[in-house]
């Protein structure tokens, strides 16, 4: 009986002892568990960051673009008005050789 107790005991310190043992390898694993975890955070975080930073970068090219398009708008714009005004001025010019040929002519009737 005392060796069936001493048995029984011995088994139990084993298993305690192996318990144990499983409880420290738990303990580190849940530690580097916790380690990788927080990498992962920073990780994410850094990635938030880098998505603010891309976020803030296509605004500014979306405004820039924005502006090109204005521009070129206006350009075009002012384009077809100097368009339109080169041909009042083509106009104008042909008026005027016409009022100078009138002119040479009548002023060629008077002799000197």
């Amino acid at each position: 009986m005392i060796t069936a107790l001493q048995t029984g005991v011995a088994d139990i310190v084993a298993v305690m002892e192996t318990g144990s043992k499983e409880a420290v390898e738990t303990e580190k694993l849940a530690t580097e568990a916790e380690a990788e975890l927080q990498g992962i955070l920073e990780s994410m975080a850094d990635i938030s960051d880098m998505n603010t930073s891309v976020a803030s970068a296509t605004e500014e090219q979306t405004q820039v673009i924005d502006e090109i398009n204005r521009s070129v708008t206006e350009i075009n714009d002012l384009a077809s008005e100097s368009m339109t005004r080169s041909g009042s001025i083509d106009r104008i010019s042909e008026s005027l050789d016409g009022y100078a040929r009138e002119l040479e002519q009548q002023t060629g009737r008077f002799k000197v």
